[in-house]
């Protein structure tokens, strides 16, 4: 009976391992693509024409509303610049 619940927490330890490891790869990919100012097209498919902000302070507050790293964790209902379709209001 103890075999059993020590193989039950180890799968469920590796299951938490894992979709530990899944969703900080997601969340490290989209702050970046974030940071950078591009889409996920915009990585995979690279346009030599499109010139991103070089600003992290202005790609941050054209996402979030606000440039302030710790403003982005916070949830808000604030009413947006632009609905992500465009970056060159700012």
């Amino acid at each position: 009976m103890y075999a059993y619940f020590h193989i039950v927490d180890i799968m469920i330890f590796s299951l938490v391992i894992t979709l530990f490891i899944v969703l900080l790869g997601f969340a490290v990919y989209h702050w970046y693509i974030t940071i950078k100012g591009k889409t996920s097209l915009e990585i995979c498919f690279d346009d030599p024409q499109y010139t991103p902000h070089k600003s992290i302070g202005t790609n941050l507050k054209i996402v979030f509303g606000t440039d302030n790293i710790f403003s982005c964790l916070m949830p808000s209902v604030e009413v947006l610049d632009n609905w992500g379709d465009q970056w060159d209001i700012i």
